[in-house]
């Protein structure tokens, strides 16, 4: 770089998740935490499987841990029969790394559940 030239690099404002080695490589640039990141972390906090489940004491949410739970089953069977391959859309399959699969995942269970229903209904 020549001497006195401005950096085109310090005018950009980085959006980037709240670890230490991303804050630490960024010091000498403008950095804000992103907002997906923090409501990813919020809603990992919130809706974890402890509370969902009911093992804090709740019983309201057994349900929806049920549903989860049924839902994972059913994903993992399409996905490891191979019958994911006999509907129009596949399934989303949850990852713990990965931003909204469990709410993609029943999304993608809901859109598809016809063709589910109708490949199941002679089993």
């Amino acid at each position: 770089m020549i001497p006195g030239e401005v950096n085109p690099l310090s005018k950009v404002i980085w959006g980037t998740d709240q670890g230490s080695n991303i804050k630490k490589a960024s010091e000498q640039n403008t950095r804000v935490n992103c907002a997906a990141h923090m409501i990813s972390n919020i809603l990992k906090a919130t809706i974890d499987n402890k509370f969902i489940s009911g093992e804090d004491g709740s019983s309201v949410t057994v349900p929806i841990f049920k549903l989860i739970q049924a839902a994972k089953a059913l994903v993992g069977y399409m996905k490891g029969t191979g019958d994911n391959n006999k509907i129009s859309k596949t399934l989303i399959q949850e990852l713990e790394i990965r931003w909204n699969t469990r709410l993609l995942m029943i999304i993608s269970i809901e859109e598809q559940f016809q063709e589910i229903k109708d490949l199941y209904k002679d089993g």
